[in-house]
């Protein structure tokens, strides 16, 4: 499922994914999770990759918002 909320100051984004799940203290091939942590740090996001094997995957971004003048 993919999840969306805004407060006052951060816009959150979360996606839980319920598959196999992977180890994220290894490297792996592939652009997708550097892709992923290079737009997130781009717009002043922070990202959490929460992931055990055969248990999924929970990705948490949130990004500051700027407040209107």
């Amino acid at each position: 499922p993919l999840y969306s909320s805004a407060a006052s100051d951060v816009y959150k984004r979360q996606v839980e994914d319920d598959g196999k799940g992977f180890d994220i203290s290894k490297q792996y091939k592939g652009i997708g999770l550097e892709n992923i942590r290079n737009r997130t740090a781009y717009l002043n996001g922070t990202l959490d990759i929460d992931s055990t094997s055969e248990q999924g995957s929970t990705f948490t971004i949130l990004f500051p918002l700027k407040k209107s003048q």
